[in-house]
């Protein structure tokens, strides 16, 4: 097949794909963010094998896609930053070294040295690179780039556009491993960034001697909001939660969403005795805030919250740290919610 065939077979392909996934959308009353029509894409188009047959599993017992399904499916099977968008740099980074190349070439001997370079980035490309390696070999790349320029002067023109079309594509992986460590829901850090800034913090604290605490949020009786209120009235006061932590965290600490209506607040050079005053204002804030629906602008009954906080012990894991916290949380839940449960208390 010739690559105009190619390009008409992929335009028809897509146009197809495309009706199919808003079909399962719509069938399955999923709510239609990008996230949740890239899963269905997918799905529609058959290639993405791991993709269709977990999918062919939750429709063997259930009809229901829960935001928690689809966001699971999202993180396994799409947001694969390391595969996909690394497959897709690679591609634009390969268009770029054969453009310098030629370039180089045209110049003559005088500048066989950077060529060499060029050669030897090139040969660095493999197949199964993740977005680290990729960054790191436009990272080279720029650099060498560069170096030409400044003893190049006859280059600069042609080089410049190289130098720009490598910063779009780091550009691009930037967005990538933003996009990859965020929660699509709340906008928040999701638990893998969350895992990622508390290693960072546990590690300072152990070196410096500093303050680590923590506190895991939880939202009380969630379920029946869902089922009062219907998910999408649900999905708001997760957004809303996750303005609230943002609000009174400002310049204290980090919030991040750690799974269904759990969240965590990791505070940096902070006791437990601070802990316990920033865990009491969020409570409080919560507790008065007047709940409304998003939808029509009608109150709703009070939300309160659960909180559970530690303080990092020096030589523990990060799963001990949690543990901890997670402890004191089950305790404001026993104890009646909308409380906070401390290990001092």
């Amino acid at each position: 097949m010739q690559q105009g065939d190619e390009m008409t077979d992929s335009v028809e392909k897509a146009g197809e794909k495309l009706r199919l996934a808003l079909q399962y959308i719509g069938k399955f009353k999923i709510p239609m963010t990008p996230q949740n029509y890239s899963i269905w894409y997918e799905f529609a188009g058959g290639a993405n094998k791991e993709l269709n047959k977990a999918i062919d599993e939750i429709l063997k017992s259930t009809k229901d896609f829960p935001e928690e399904v689809n966001v699971n499916l999202y993180n396994r099977f799409i947001a694969d930053s390391s595969k996909v968008q690394g497959e897709k740099a690679l591609k634009g980074i390969r268009k770029v070294l054969a453009s310098m190349s030629t370039q180089l070439t045209d110049t003559g001997g005088a500048m066989s040295s950077s060529g060499d370079v060029v050669g030897f980035y090139a040969k660095q490309l493999k197949e199964d690179l993740d977005t680290q390696g990729v960054r790191l070999i436009v990272e080279g790349i720029v650099n060498e780039t560069e170096k030409i320029i400044s003893s190049a002067d006859n280059l600069k023109s042609e080089l410049d556009e190289s130098t720009k079309e490598v910063e779009l594509l780091r550009k691009e992986l930037d967005k990538v491993k933003e996009e990859a460590a965020t929660d699509p829901l709340t906008g928040l850090p999701n638990r893998g960034a969350l895992e990622q800034h508390m290693a960072a913090e546990i590690k300072k604290s152990a070196n410096q001697g500093t303050d680590l605490s923590m506190l895991i949020v939880d939202i009380d009786f969630f379920k029946k909001v869902n089922d009062n209120y219907g998910h999408l009235v649900g999905d708001d006061i997760l957004r809303q939660t996750a303005t609230h932590m943002n609000t009174v965290l400002k310049g204290v600490g980090i919030a991040a969403r750690y799974g269904g209506e759990e969240f965590v607040a990791l505070l940096p050079n902070a006791s437990i005795g601070k802990a316990r005053e920033v865990g009491e204002k969020l409570r409080k804030f919560f507790e008065v805030f007047r709940w409304k629906r998003y939808d029509n602008g009608k109150k709703i009954s009070p939300i309160t919250i659960s909180i559970g906080a530690s303080t990092y012990r020096i030589g523990e894991d990060k799963e001990e740290f949690i543990k901890r916290a997670d402890d004191c949380l089950y305790k404001s839940k026993e104890g009646g919610r909308n409380r906070l449960t401390i290990e001092d208390d």
